[in-house]
């Protein structure tokens, strides 16, 4: 058996291991354009129903103080335009 000593300034090729057996890593889930992009749409619609849901939610009970405000201003409206009522009426003779 020989051994071979290199020449001074040449490279000497590094002793490597068997690489370890590495364990194959989860295979990332590829997921169809198609199915993102029904999702979104999905995700938009359920958005946009909740949004008007909260809209209406809110008008409705705003509603019963703007009634109310209204019955108000029409109620001042009409006693303006009457005028002092007489406590008696007049005698007729």
């Amino acid at each position: 058996m020989s051994v071979e000593i290199p020449a001074s300034g040449s490279s000497v090729p590094a002793v490597t291991e068997p690489a370890a057996p590495v364990s194959p890593e989860p295979a990332a889930i590829r997921v169809p354009l198609k199915v993102k992009l029904s999702l979104l749409i999905t995700a938009l619609v359920v958005l946009a129903v909740a949004l008007v849901g909260l809209f209406l939610l809110r008008q409705q009970q705003q509603r019963p103080h703007r009634r109310d405000d209204q019955a108000r201003a029409h109620h001042g409206r009409e006693l303006r335009g009457r005028g002092p009522r007489p406590r008696c009426s007049p005698a007729t003779t």
